[in-house]
């Protein structure tokens, strides 16, 4: 086994491709093995369906030192960063290896079963060995099937040894190559001394059960981070293979309710190293103050949970769609209030806004504002959206604007999109002078224009820009809006318009390049410029006209008057059902 741990280290400082390549050969010889093993034997025992384990047995603990048997399914994940299409091949891997397994092994139950008596069995380790066609394949595949799993973790351990040495949680003297390419060989020399050690003690079923329980704790976490994630909503968290988050978190406790099956004190032990792990690298202590009764404890949460966000940097992973919807009285609106709804599917933050013309003093005495908000909490009773209200008295709208965007929101918690409605004739009215009050305060602008006709939740229509202007938050706000139930099955299409035509196969390439890249399931066209429509307006207006959905990039209203800015935004939108015009602040999210 020395010589062996030696054998393979070395072949893993020479490289991961040299590792491969001997897997090939060492997938032949486990292929013959099994045909060696399921062709012989004559025997047909009557098969064993109730469990008969020896004394101090029992299912778990045979259970934990079987496992480590099937935690090859990492090998991809740890050799992530040399395969050619990871988002691809570990899904398809990971899945395929475990049904093949499973298959397999339950086989091999079977053959067991109905071969060899369980008295030879529990004596002979080798008992494979009697009923196999051909008796060598059968020494072959057990060589086979042990470097198989010793050369994986060889070659795969190291490689997370030294992403974790990366992120600076370990000394980073671990990502050290060594004066190699591509292998962390310093982290290869530390997985050598440690399986060297494991093998000079001696006893491996001891140390089975020791291992399982690592493996179940790793498992346990990375199931629980991808339901918590996939329940937090971010748009960023984007898996192309998607799973509901119920299956992951059921996972997750299922890891650890086999962990206390196994050995109650070692789980436990397991978790409290897992936890102290993670509050060395916070360096970090927490504490709250509880209060006495259910409002306290929410209160407390609440007030912990904002100064811990406040005191956090920001991140671009964790942006989301925080909206100030101008919604008015919302049941004459009730469009500009679903929109948000989808916007935001209950993970970002919506807070309705209705602003009142007035003096304050005066309204202020007929509790006008109290009254608006409650109309406004009325109205979203029994709705399937969450969202605070909020209303300003103002002298006059666009002053109402300002103030909300000013004050709205407390800590963190503030909105970066502030959602402006259209009206339905294309008239201009004040979007120009609101755009740039709110661009001031380094918010987003969200203008919708309503349609009259129907919506049938199919297509989603950018009109593409670039990512230097307004198109990392057009791409995001419509992967959000897909996400929504009653977009899930849409259709986004990226569009773009070019003034060459030989360009088009190129430009669209690069468009398709980018979409892959940021796992949102797009279309991406490409079209010449039409001189005979005249405008590139009329064109857009032409190819979205059948879009239940049309997302525009609004121009720049501090470089151009005002009369330029209303002539472009509303000469051609008529022609269009829903339009999303944004106008992105420098606060927009940058796709990861």
């Amino acid at each position: 086994a020395s010589f062996m741990c030696i054998l393979f280290a070395i072949t893993a400082l020479i490289g991961a491709d040299f590792a491969i390549k001997l897997q090939y050969i060492i997938l032949a010889a486990l292929a013959l093995a099994l045909v060696s093993f399921f062709t012989g034997g004559e025997k047909l025992l009557p098969v064993l369906i109730t469990p008969a384990y020896s004394e101090g047995h029992s299912f778990w603990t045979v259970f934990a030192i079987f496992f480590p048997a099937v935690t090859g399914i990492m090998s991809g994940v740890s050799m992530s960063g040399d395969l050619k299409n990871p988002g691809r091949s570990i899904p398809l891997g990971t899945i395929s290896s475990v049904i093949i397994s499973y298959i397999i092994y339950s086989l091999a139950m079977i053959k067991y079963s109905v071969s060899i008596p369980r008295e030879i069995l529990l004596v002979n380790k080798f008992a494979m060995k009697e009923i196999c066609s051909f008796p060598l394949f059968f020494t072959i595949g057990v060589w086979a099937a042990t470097l198989s799993s010793a050369l994986a973790s060889m070659v795969g351990a190291p490689r997370t040894l030294s992403a974790v040495a990366a992120d600076g949680i370990i000394p980073r003297f671990f990502t050290s190559a060594l004066g190699s390419k591509t292998e962390p060989r310093a982290a290869v020399i530390a997985t050598f001394i440690i399986a060297q050690t494991v093998i000079l003690l001696g006893k491996l079923d001891a140390v089975a059960p020791v291992i399982t329980m690592f493996f179940l704790n790793t498992y346990g976490m990375l199931n629980l981070t991808a339901g918590i994630e996939r329940l937090s909503g971010s748009p960023n968290y984007r898996p192309k293979l998607n799973m509901h988050p119920a299956f992951s978190l059921l996972a997750g406790i299922a890891c650890y309710a086999v962990m206390f099956l196994i050995h109650t004190p070692a789980t436990i032990a397991a978790v409290i190293l897992s936890f102290c792990v993670y509050f060395l690298i916070k360096k970090k202590a927490l504490s709250q103050n509880w209060g006495d009764a259910l409002d306290g404890v929410w209160s407390s949460l609440a007030i912990f949970a904002l100064h811990k966000l406040e005191n956090r940097p920001r991140h671009i992973k964790n942006w989301k769609p925080d909206l100030l919807v101008f919604s008015g009285n919302p049941q004459n609106r009730a469009w500009l209030v679903n929109i948000a709804g989808w916007l935001c599917r209950g993970r970002g933050m919506i807070t309705l806004c209705q602003i009142i013309s007035g003096s304050v003093q005066e309204e202020s005495k007929r509790r006008v504002r109290d009254a608006a908000v409650q109309n406004l909490k009325n109205y979203l009773s029994g709705k399937n959206i969450q969202a605070f209200c909020h209303a300003v008295i103002a002298e006059s709208f666009q002053k109402g604007v300002q103030e909300a965007v000013q004050s709205c929101g407390i800590g963190r918690l503030k909105p970066n999109i502030a959602v402006l409605g259209m009206s339905r004739t294309g008239e201009a009215g004040m979007l120009y002078n609101l755009t740039r009050s709110v661009l001031l305060e380094k918010i987003n602008v969200l203008a919708l224009k309503p349609s009259d006709r129907p919506c049938n939740y199919s297509t989603i229509d950018i009109w593409w820009g670039g990512l230097g202007g307004n198109g990392a938050l057009m791409l995001m706000l419509a992967y959000v809006i897909s996400c929504s139930s009653d977009w899930h099955n849409c259709r986004i299409r990226v569009l773009r318009i070019i003034e060459k035509p030989e360009g088009i196969k190129a430009a669209r390439q690069n468009m398709m390049q980018l979409i892959n890249n940021l796992r949102i399931r797009a279309e991406a066209e490409v079209f010449p410029r039409d001189q005979s429509a005249g405008s590139m307006d009329i064109q857009i207006a032409s190819i979205s006209s059948t879009a239940d959905l049309t997302i525009l990039g609004m121009s720049d209203p501090f470089s151009e008057d005002k009369t330029v800015f209303d002539n472009r935004i509303f000469s051609f939108t008529h022609a269009l059902g829903q339009v999303m015009m944004i106008r992105a602040s420098g606060q927009e999210p940058v796709l990861i």
